[in-house]
């Protein structure tokens, strides 16, 4: 009868194990993984970071104290210089469209004379001096309350029409005037929103929002405030406005956004709680320090003659309103930005290192099954490999037949 061999034979002697080399590289695997996992780890909270202060872009971060709680004073970064090709290539290759928005308003106001008027005395002649036709396609918005008993007026309303279209007669620029209802009850409310939005429907590509009492001081400052919300990241993205050293002269009093805002506040120029008084508070700071920008007066200044007419709107109990409208409205922000936002940032560093950490644990499992003989090789040890082969198991088969 053939005699059977066991495997391993008897007689060859194992192979003896050091324990103390088996946790030595065990633990060396574990230090590798565990690294590499930590790596990945750290990029997660990397990307949270980013993306936390992507929305802080548009101010998440905000004094959490005092009396200016939320609130900061606009600063401004000058934007690179822009030529007419990139204009006209960011507006589907034609002139970009401004829409000029005003509400003109009588109340209050003793004179009735259609010449003396701040808005045919000052913002018109000064408007129409300082816009750039040939880069610019520009049209003047004026909205009127329905129950003005002066613009609203058969007469004056049609003499102001025919004022604004042989104004911008030959210039490369248009003109409406629409008139609102106001509500019957509760404190009369400036139709911004509505006279915006006529602008919108219109297909203006970038709103600038002035008073009927606004007087246009420096030329360019189109480009200059196109130029500003173009240097944004992402691009049209916040608020920039003049510097007008009339009133309050820590926010905008005037402001110029791209038709990506009415966008994000779901149709609304500003927040409809806001009848009159502290819409330019509002947009001041809800789009954060970073994307608010208040233009020095060597680039664009206007000024505000609040006293050719006097004020015309008295103040609401609409204050305390700010602070909500501010947190609810940043949120309008933070959805538009992760929905218009390129993901690539959040996805693919943390997929690579996490892939670099998964990588290393195939590799430690791959090397905890390894053959010995390739252990040995990888660890150096060249004289366990030189024994290693003369103890193979296929050595031993064959020594061990040859016996037989």
């Amino acid at each position: 009868m053939k005699k059977i061999t066991r495997y391993p034979p008897e007689n060859v002697q194992q192979q003896s194990h050091d324990p103390e080399e088996g946790n030595t590289f065990g633990i060396t695997c574990f230090l590798i993984l565990m690294f590499a996992l930590g790596m990945g780890f750290f990029s997660a909270l990397l990307v949270i970071f980013k993306k936390t202060t992507r929305r802080s872009k548009r101010g998440d971060v905000l004094v959490k104290s005092g009396p200016n709680r939320g609130f900061w004073t606009p600063s401004y970064t000058p934007p690179k210089q822009i030529s007419l090709d990139e204009y006209h290539h960011l507006c589907s290759g034609k002139k970009c469209n401004v829409a000029v928005v005003a509400c003109a308003s009588s109340r209050g106001v003793w004179h009735d004379d259609f010449d003396s008027m701040a808005l045919i005395q000052l913002m018109m002649p000064s408007l129409l001096r300082t816009v750039e036709t040939e880069r610019f396609s520009y049209a003047i918005y004026i909205g009127i309350d329905e129950d003005d008993f002066f613009w609203n007026n058969p007469n004056i309303k049609k003499k102001l029409k025919s004022f604004v279209r042989s104004s911008v007669s030959g210039k490369s620029m248009g003109g409406r005037v629409v008139s609102f209802p106001q509500p019957n009850i509760g404190p009369k409310r400036i139709p911004m929103n509505e006279i915006i939005n006529v602008a919108y429907q219109d297909g203006a590509d970038y709103i600038v929002r002035i008073n009927d009492d606004t007087e246009f001081i420096t030329n360019e400052w189109t480009s200059v405030g196109v130029g500003t919300l173009l240097a944004m990241d992402p691009p049209n993205v916040g608020v920039v406005g003049p510097t007008c050293f009339d009133g309050n002269e820590e926010i905008l009093t005037h402001d110029m956004v791209h038709r990506t805002h009415v966008e994000i506040f779901d149709g609304k120029y500003y927040p409809p709680v806001f009848k009159n008084w502290y819409l330019d508070d509002w947009i001041t700071h809800v789009y954060g320090e970073k994307r608010t920008q208040k233009i020095p007066a060597s680039y664009w200044e206007v000024k505000h003659h609040m006293y050719h007419h006097g004020t015309r709107y008295a103040a609401t109990g609409d204050r305390w309103m700010v602070d909500d409208e501010l947190m609810k409205t940043r949120r309008n922000i933070d959805d538009w930005l992760k929905n218009h936002t390129t993901p690539t940032q959040i996805l693919v560093t943390p997929g690579r290192l996490f892939g670099f950490g998964a990588l290393c644990y195939g590799i430690f499992l791959a090397w905890r099954s390894r053959p010995r003989d390739a252990a040995a090789l990888v660890r150096g040890k060249w004289e366990d490999l030189g024994d290693m082969a003369g103890r193979s198991p296929s050595a031993n088969r064959i020594s061990q037949s040859r016996n037989d």
